[in-house]
Order: C-alpha cells, then sequence, then structure tokens
C-alpha cells in the first residue's frame, strides 16, 4: 500500500529541512569569518610595515584615524552596510564596492568609503553600538556614531580628541608608499 502525505505536511517538513540547512550555512559561513578575521589580525600584528600604533589599537580593538579598510576590520570586525563613491578616474561602474575598498590598502585613491561597524570596545559600552568609519585616500578620517554622509567630510569642522571621540581629525605623517602597504591586505 502506497504511503501518501499530504501537500501540507510534505511542505511543513521541506520548509524545516530547508531552516536547518540555512541555520548550518550561517554559522559554517560565520565561524569562517571569525577565522578569517583571527588570521588578518595576526598577519597585521607581525607585519613590520604595520606602525606600533596601529598594532595597539587593533589588540585593543579599537578602530584609529590613519587605519586602512583591512586594518579596521582587524580592530572592528567585519562591517555590515557601507557606502562607496568610487574615484571615477580609477574606477567603471561596473566594479563591486568591495573591491575599491579591498584596493584602498595598497592603492588608496580618491574614492570616499564609509563603513558602519557594530562593538562594543571602539566607545567602551557594555553593549555593542554601531559606528561610522569613513575613508578618505585610503584611510580612516572620521570615526562616529553617526550615519552615512552626504557632504564631503573636509567640509566639515572636525573636533580634536582620542578614538573614542565622535569626530576625529586626520592623523597626519601616516601616508604609505606602496612598498609599505604592500603587505596590509
Amino acid at each position: 500500500m502506497a504511503r501518501h502525505h499530504s501537500p501540507r505536511l510534505f511542505g511543513e517538513k521541506i520548509m524545516k529541512l530547508l531552516t536547518h540547512v540555512t541555520v548550518a550555512l550561517f554559522v559554517c559561513a560565520s565561524l569562517l569569518r571569525a577565522d578569517d578575521l583571527s588570521d588578518l589580525r595576526t598577519k597585521l600584528l607581525a607585519d613590520t610595515n604595520t606602525t606600533p600604533e596601529i598594532k595597539a589599537a587593533i589588540k585593543k580593538r579599537l578602530v584609529i584615524t590613519g587605519m586602512c579598510p583591512q586594518e579596521t576590520f582587524a580592530a572592528a570586525g567585519y562591517p555590515g552596510m557601507y557606502m562607496v563613491q568610487a574615484d571615477k578616474a580609477k574606477w567603471k561602474d561596473s566594479v563591486p564596492p568591495p573591491v575599491i575598498i579591498d584596493a584602498q590598502c595598497k592603492n588608496p585613491d580618491n574614492s570616499v568609503i564609509e563603513l558602519m561597524f557594530k562593538n562594543s570596545t571602539q566607545f567602551a559600552t557594555n553593549k555593542p553600538v554601531v559606528f561610522r568609519v569613513r575613508f578618505e585616500k585610503g584611510q580612516a578620517v572620521i570615526i562616529d556614531q553617526k550615519g552615512f554622509s552626504t557632504i564631503p567630510e573636509k567640509t566639515k569642522q572636525a573636533e580634536p580628541g582620542g578614538p573614542a571621540n565622535g569626530n576625529q581629525p586626520i592623523r597626519r605623517g601616516t601616508n604609505r608608499t606602496s612598498s609599505a602597504a604592500g603587505s596590509h591586505r
């Protein structure tokens, strides 16, 4: 005797299976990302081209001005939302934003990038806080808890202060040459 299942019961079983598969994939992806971050931190902390100031900030899980995106990932984790205004002289419209972000450590350009992060270390809070990091010429120039900007930041006044302050001034003397930046990835 053939066993017949109702379409509703069959659909529920399929949904349950898909839910389990989706959760498993999410857990695997999260673990892979954690391993990637750990490897990135280890690489940057061992790199002689990474400044002592940036190494100290990565160890404390703080984003500071002057960091390139990869150094920021090592300090804060992977970003959530992002905004990229590509350097039109260098990038075509068809280049995906992650490629432009990834290129900024090794070959900074005139792209303006804003990444949103969430952690509890940047502002020394007990709960995770969302914050923005703005990059110009490949370096973090603003670290604050504001949303994406639509006005170039250089037209706004920056407030002096440490890494937990709202707007951060551009840190001078951190220009990277192509030889020094070659291993920042």
